[in-house]
């Protein structure tokens, strides 16, 4: 499951952050596991496999979340193991509706079969002032 920020630099999709050390924002880091990227003027560090880019050289970058439709309803997804996936809510409808645990005030969760979700649905947001074009 993909989650979290992403980028695209010369045709590959890769994890992406702005760097906690560098105070110039538009330097972008991208990450990867690919061993191979080491090759392609990327590094072996502290958080893993790393290249530093300029926001301008990316061709795009978007926040990627999860989400499933169960009984009807969209749930945001945190997590999925051996065949089950917790999904959560903010509402407390919902918590009331599909018997959800309190998590964190205002913050509800349930463990789900994943055979009960009737679709799983991926959502891109732009980021760091990159236009949506789907």
């Amino acid at each position: 499951m993909r989650e979290g920020c992403y980028a695209v630099y010369r045709g590959k999709e890769y994890r992406a952050s702005i760097s906690p050390e560098i105070k110039d924002k538009d330097i972008i880091m991208l990450i990867t596991d690919d061993i191979s990227e080491l090759n392609n003027g990327f590094t072996k560090g502290f958080y893993g496999i790393t290249k530093k880019v300029k926001r301008k050289e990316l061709e795009t970058a978007y926040d990627i979340k999860n989400y499933v439709i169960y009984k009807g309803f969209q749930f945001q997804v945190s997590d999925i193991k051996n065949c089950e996936v917790l999904i959560y809510s903010n509402c407390w409808t919902d918590c009331q509706t599909f018997n959800m645990d309190t998590t964190d005030k205002y913050t509800y969760h349930k463990w789900i079969c994943i055979n009960d979700v009737e679709k799983m649905l991926e959502k891109k947001e732009p980021l760091w002032e990159f236009v949506k074009t789907e």
